[in-house]
């Protein structure tokens, strides 16, 4: 399993527990999306994509239901993985 699918895994995980409206966000770099359909597997788990962010095919805002993932392609970033509950 590669790191990317771990991250997508944590965050289906979050957003599956989750009691309230729920944003992750999931910081990949160029690296982990060269070995993971990022886009390709969060359509596949039902997620729309509904804006784009930065310069990549994958990077952007992605929401199913009242659940948001926003793949931010930065990787000078020190959390792969954020949540915020409304």
């Amino acid at each position: 399993m590669t790191e990317a699918a771990v991250m997508f895994a944590m965050a289906c995980y979050v957003l599956d527990n989750a009691t309230a409206a729920t944003t992750v966000s999931i910081h990949p770099d160029g690296e982990h999306a060269k070995r993971f359909d990022i886009s390709g597997w969060l359509r596949r788990a039902g997620f729309v994509k509904i804006e784009s962010l930065g310069s990549t095919s994958y990077g952007g805002t992605y929401r199913r239901g009242s659940e948001t993932v926003v793949v931010d392609p930065v990787s000078e970033t020190s959390a792969p993985l954020t949540v915020e509950q409304s």
